[in-house]
């Protein structure tokens, strides 16, 4: 929804942007399913903090979660933007392979 500001755009067969605090994060879709981005939020909303997990696909969504799993990498932040690449061909969501590109 529209709480947070998070916004996307996604222009069908091409491409798939998410917007967030003043930052964005593009797909292109020739590159899907071998790539996949993903938004990591949280924020307070009525008395309660809530997490957004959100990808473009489920290895977005998946990788998302593999990245807060380990709390060094999110503590402290409230924004994370992350891409996943494949780089081994196996369809599977590996640590090693989401690259941060947004943390604030």
């Amino acid at each position: 929804g529209t709480y947070f500001g998070i916004t996307y755009q996604y222009v069908e067969n091409v491409s798939f942007t998410i917007y967030a605090d003043g930052y964005s994060l593009y797909l292109n879709l020739e590159n899907y399913p071998e790539r996949d981005i993903c938004i990591v939020y949280t924020a307070p909303h009525n008395d309660r903090t809530i997490l957004l997990v959100w990808g473009y696909g489920w290895q977005g969504t998946y990788a998302g979660s593999v990245f807060i799993g380990d709390p060094s990498n999110w503590s402290g932040h409230h924004l994370a933007m992350l891409r996943w690449m494949d780089s081994n061909g196996d369809g599977l969501v590996q640590e090693g392979e989401i690259t941060v590109e947004v943390l604030v």
